[in-house]
C-alpha cells in the first residue's frame, strides 16, 4: 500500500495597468487615414489572489496481478479585484465647433465590506478517481470512474458610475499604437466635480456550476510475438456534463440623489500612477471601493431596488452526454517497420436551455429546449520506420473533432443596454472536424538529446468564429453591436516543424553542464467558403492561428546549480470577424523571457529564484492593423525567491 498527500498555499498581490480603445472611420475611401477613436478607456488594476490546493492519493496493492488506486484533489482560488475605469466615448467630431466631442464615465469595480470592498470570484473544484489495473494471464485489464465538480461564484460584485455629458475633448490620435485624450473642456470634468451626475449603481450575484461524470475501461490483448509481435486494445468510455449559469442584478436608486451625490464626491481618490505602463495616462479622481463597499443597498430608507431582466438573459442549462469506444491494431512488420490502425466511434447527445430576452418589454422567458444527437467516426493510422536505434521516421492520418463550447449553443439573448449592445446564442452549431497529415523525422543522439524535423497538413470543415456585426437590426430593434458564434467556414493548414534538445557534454571542463533546447514552426493557413456576410470571397487566415511560433531555452546543471533561461515568441493572428476588416480582432506578436535558478545549500536545503517577464510582454489586441491599439494590458516583471526543505 502506498499513500500520499500533498498541500499549496499562495496568497500573491498583482495588478494590472490597461489601456482599451474602439476605432471607426469617416472616409470610405481612406479608412485608415481616416480613422479615430469612438472610445477611449483607461483602466486600473488590483488583485489579491490566494490559492490553496490539497490532494491525496492511495494506491493497494491485492497480489502481483491486481491494483487499485484512489485518489483526489481540492482545489480553492479565490481572486479579489478592484477596477478603476475612466471612459471617454461617444467622440465624434462636430464641424460646427471645430472640436472632438463626447462624454465621460467615471467607474468603481468592487464589493460589499464582507468581501473586502472587493469583486471576489470564488472558484473550487473537487475531483476524485476510483480504477484499477488488473493482469488476467497476459491480457491487461484497466478502468476508472471519475467524478469532479467545479463552481464559480461572485456574490455582491458592485458597480458605481458617474458621468459627464457634451464635453469638448483635446485628442492626439496621431500615434494609433498610444490615442489619448490630453484634457477636457470644461477642465472640471477631468478632476470628477461639478459636471459629474450620477449614472448607475448596481450589485449582482454570478454562479456557475460544471459537474462531470466518467467511466473508461481498456483491454489490451497480446496476440503474435517476435517480428510480426502485435496487440489488440479496445476500450469504451462514458462522460456526462452537467453545467448551469444563474445571475442576478439589481439598480439601486439613491432616494436622496443630491445628498447621495455628495457624499460620494466627498469620497475620491486619485488612482494615478506615475509609472502606469501603457504611458502617461491617467484614470485621476474615483469613487473609492471602501465607499462602494459601506453602502447600505438594502436599507430602503436610502435606496430603491429595481431587478435587471437582461442580466437573466445569460443563465442557461446544459447537459451533455458522450458515449464512445475505440479499436486500435499495434502491428509490429519486421524488425524496422510498426503500425498503429485504429478507429474510435463516438456519440454525442446534447440538451440546452436558455433565457430570452424581450427589450422592449424588459422580461426574459424561458426558450424551449434545444437537443441535438450526432455520431462521429474518427479512424486513424500510425506508422513506425526505424532506420537504426537512433533515426525513426513517422507518419500518421488521424481524424479529430473539436465540439463547440456549451454556452455557445444555448438559444440566449445577452444584452448591455448602455452600450445598445447583444450577444445571441445560436443552437445550430456544428462541431469542428479535422483530417491531420503528419510526417517527423527524428535523430537522438546517444547521450541526452534528439534533433527532429517534420511537416503537418490539416482540412478543417466547420471552424467556429464570432460575428460581430454594427448598426445590425434584429428582433425588431437595430443594435450598435450585434455578436453570434457561427460557424465560419472550411480551413486548410500547412506547416513544417523543427526541434532541437542537447546535453553540450561534449564541452571541456564545467560547461559539460549546459543544455540547449529550442523549436520552431512555421503555419500557412487558408479559409474558404468563408460565412461572414459581405466577406465571403476575402482571402484570410484561420482565426487562432498564428504563422511563427519559437521557444528556446538555454540551461546548465552542474553539482549543486541548476539554471535556465527561456524565451517563447508567437506572431499575430486574428481573433474575431467584424462586418469588414477594419474592425477586425487580432491578438499581436509577444514575446516573454523567463529565467530560474536554484542552488543546493545541502542535499535537504536548496535556495530558489525566479524571474518572470522579464520583457514586460503586454497583452496586446489591435484592430484591423497592428498600429490600431484595442487594448494594451501591461503587468510588470515578477520576482521570487524562496527555500526548499526536504524533511525525508
Amino acid at each position: 500500500m502506498g499513500f500520499i498527500f500533498s498541500a499549496s498555499y499562495h496568497n500573491h498581490q498583482l495588478g494590472s495597468d490597461n489601456i482599451e480603445a474602439e476605432w471607426d472611420y469617416s472616409n470610405d475611401d481612406d479608412q485608415d487615414g481616416s480613422a479615430y477613436t469612438n472610445e477611449l478607456q483607461y483602466r486600473q488594476y488590483y488583485i489579491q489572489r490566494l490559492r490553496q490546493s490539497y490532494s491525496a492519493a492511495l494506491d493497494f496493492k491485492l497480489n502481483k496481478n491486481n491494483t487499485l488506486f484512489l485518489n483526489g484533489i481540492y482545489n480553492h482560488r479565490n481572486d479579489w479585484e478592484n477596477r478603476y475605469r475612466t471612459v471617454y466615448k461617444d467622440i465624434e467630431y462636430d464641424e460646427d465647433s471645430n472640436s472632438w466631442i463626447g462624454e465621460m464615465e467615471k467607474e468603481t469595480k468592487g464589493g460589499n465590506e464582507a468581501i473586502k470592498n472587493a469583486r471576489l470570484e470564488d472558484q473550487r473544484m473537487m475531483s476524485f478517481a476510483f480504477g484499477g489495473d488488473h493482469q488476467f494471464g497476459n491480457i491487461k485489464l484497466d478502468w476508472t470512474g471519475s467524478f469532479s465538480k467545479a463552481s464559480e461564484e461572485r456574490p455582491n460584485e458592485r458597480y458605481i458610475v458617474f458621468k459627464a455629458e457634451d464635453l469638448t475633448f483635446a485628442t492626439d490620435f496621431s500615434d494609433k499604437r498610444l490615442p489619448k485624450i490630453n484634457s477636457v473642456s470644461p477642465a472640471s470634468s477631468a478632476d470628477f466635480r461639478d459636471d459629474y451626475e450620477f449614472d448607475e449603481l448596481t450589485e449582482e450575484y454570478q454562479w456557475t456550476e460544471d459537474i462531470d461524470q466518467n467511466f473508461k475501461v481498456n483491454l489490451l490483448i497480446p496476440m503474435l510475438n517476435n517480428n510480426f509481435k502485435n496487440s489488440l486494445k479496445i476500450g469504451l468510455r462514458y462522460k456526462a456534463k452537467d453545467k448551469l449559469r444563474d445571475n442576478l442584478l439589481f439598480e439601486y436608486s439613491p432616494v436622496d440623489e443630491d445628498g447621495f451625490i455628495a457624499n460620494s464626491l466627498n469620497n475620491l481618490s486619485d488612482y494615478s500612477k506615475d509609472n502606469f505602463l501603457p504611458g502617461d495616462y491617467r484614470t485621476a479622481k474615483q469613487i473609492t471601493n471602501e465607499y462602494l463597499g459601506s453602502l447600505d443597498l438594502t436599507n430602503a430608507s436610502l435606496f430603491e431596488e429595481e431587478a435587471v431582466a437582461e442580466a437573466e438573459a445569460g443563465d442557461f442549462t446544459a447537459r451533455e452526454n458522450i458515449l464512445g469506444g475505440y479499436l486500435m491494431l499495434n502491428q509490429q512488420l519486421g524488425n524496422k517497420f510498426s503500425l498503429i490502425a485504429g478507429v474510435r466511434i463516438e456519440n454525442t447527445s446534447q440538451e440546452y436551455q436558455g433565457n430570452q430576452y424581450d427589450a422592449d418589454e424588459d422580461v426574459n422567458t424561458l426558450s424551449p429546449k434545444v437537443s441535438d444527437s450526432y455520431m462521429n467516426i474518427l479512424p486513424g493510422l500510425h506508422a513506425k520506420y526505424d532506420f537504426n536505434k537512433t533515426t525513426i521516421l513517422r507518419a500518421a492520418w488521424t481524424n479529430t473533432l473539436a465540439r463547440p463550447n456549451y454556452f455557445s449553443l444555448v438559444p440566449y439573448r445577452e444584452v448591455t443596454r448602455e452600450d445598445n449592445e447583444i450577444s445571441i446564442g445560436n443552437p445550430e452549431l456544428t462541431p469542428t472536424k479535422s483530417m491531420n497529415l503528419d510526417l517527423m523525422l527524428e535523430k537522438y543522439f546517444k547521450n541526452i538529446g534528439i534533433i527532429s524535423a517534420g511537416v503537418f497538413y490539416k482540412d478543417i470543415k466547420d471552424f467556429i468564429v464570432t460575428e460581430t456585426k454594427e448598426d445590425f437590426a434584429f428582433e425588431g430593434n437595430v443594435w450598435d453591436t450585434y455578436h453570434q458564434p457561427i460557424n465560419g467556414g472550411n480551413a486548410t493548414i500547412f506547416g513544417f516543424e523543427a526541434a532541437i534538445m542537447r546535453q553540450l557534454d561534449f564541452l571541456p571542463g564545467f560547461l559539460k553542464g549546459l543544455s540547449l533546447y529550442g523549436n520552431y514552426t512555421y503555419t500557412s493557413s487558408s479559409v474558404t467558403d468563408f460565412r461572414i456576410e459581405g466577406r465571403e470571397d476575402e482571402e484570410i487566415s484561420l482565426p487562432g492561428t498564428a504563422k511563427h511560433t519559437f521557444n528556446a531555452s538555454l540551461g546548465y546543471d552542474h553539482k549543486k546549480l541548476s539554471f535556465r533561461t527561456s524565451l517563447n515568441y508567437a506572431s499575430d493572428f486574428v481573433e474575431e470577424f467584424g462586418e469588414e476588416s477594419f474592425y477586425d480582432r487580432y491578438y499581436d506578436k509577444a514575446m516573454f523571457l523567463d529565467i530560474n535558478a536554484n542552488y543546493a545549500i545541502t542535499p535537504k536545503i536548496r535556495v530558489y529564484a525566479e524571474a518572470v517577464n522579464l520583457l514586460n510582454q503586454p497583452l496586446y489586441y489591435y484592430q484591423g492593423i497592428s498600429e490600431r491599439l484595442m487594448q494594451a494590458e501591461y503587468y510588470n516583471m515578477r520576482f521570487q525567491l524562496g527555500l526548499k526543505l526536504d524533511l525525508q
